[in-house]
């Protein structure tokens, strides 16, 4: 069955682009995406330069985006795909390195809503994991995606307070962010990270 020839089963189905230029990754990737009733994928690109040519018209919920390619790699087609795309939601796809670390967090800098680590080949059950984890960050921001197409998302300010006082100064402060809570970090630290002078782990 051919992509084109594919169909979402129902308006809830998370419509996804892949670019991968990594000949395996997208065989495996095309196999796992295509079990799950809940995804449906539209498109598959080998690189950035023919991502950014395809998404205005492929429409995707969510794209996965590997990070080095030939032509235009990820960080480069990364702007023009918010822009031509803007209510799709990025996963980048990076190597367990330094470097790809770096690449990430410049990727969440640049508007990705999220990334995942491909798994190194010598870890044993690391390609069962990358595969759910994949899969539950592809569904959970692809519902996101439909819902801001759609209009019916809203965002309401809140404000947190204490429920008793503070009695001692903290010595630590830790943050948590679920799928999508990445690309929020940036903005919430930026004020606050240089006045706070206690350790914070993320």
């Amino acid at each position: 069955m051919t992509l084109a020839s594919r169909q979402p089963e129902s308006d809830r189905r998370v419509r996804v682009m892949l670019v991968d230029d990594s000949a395996i990754v997208r065989g495996f990737m095309r196999r796992w995406i295509d079990e799950d009733p809940r995804v449906d994928l539209v498109k598959v690109c080998s690189d950035g330069q023919q991502a950014v040519a395809e998404v205005a018209a492929t429409k995707p919920d969510v794209i996965v985006l590997d990070i080095e390619m030939p032509n235009m790699d990820g960080l480069t087609a990364l702007p023009h795909l918010r822009r031509l795309a803007p209510d799709a939601r990025i996963v980048m796809a990076s190597t367990l390195t330094t470097q790809g670390a770096q690449q990430t967090v410049k990727a969440l800098s640049l508007g990705a809503a999220d990334f995942i680590a491909k798994p190194q080949a010598s870890a044993m059950g690391g390609v069962d994991s990358y595969r759910r984890d994949l899969i539950d960050k592809i569904v959970a921001l692809g519902q996101r995606a439909g819902l801001s197409r759609s209009g019916t998302a809203q965002s309401r300010p809140f404000n947190l307070r204490p429920r008793s006082p503070v009695l001692a100064p903290a010595s630590v402060l830790v943050i948590a962010a679920s799928t999508g809570g990445p690309s929020a970090l940036p903005v919430f630290l930026g004020p606050i990270a240089r006045r706070i002078k206690v350790p914070i782990l993320i």
